[in-house]
């Protein structure tokens, strides 16, 4: 992948797929990750790897969606 940030147009530029156009069904899920956890206290970027590691679920990640 190269950097192409001065000229990248994502979901952030034309918006939301339009529900008609998803075709199929999620399979895995890639990454779970607890929003409502508790976060670190570490300082920056202590707290970002801690907080991935402790509010991950791990148990989730990358099982099949029932």
């Amino acid at each position: 992948m190269g950097d192409n940030r001065e000229n990248s147009e994502d979901s952030r530029y034309w918006g939301f797929v339009p529900r008609d156009l998803v075709i199929g069904r999620a399979m895995f899920v890639y990454w779970s990750y607890d929003e409502s956890a508790s976060s670190s206290t570490a300082s920056f970027p202590l707290n970002l790897i801690s907080d991935f590691i402790n509010n991950t679920r791990w148990s989730r990640t990358g099982t099949m969606v029932k």
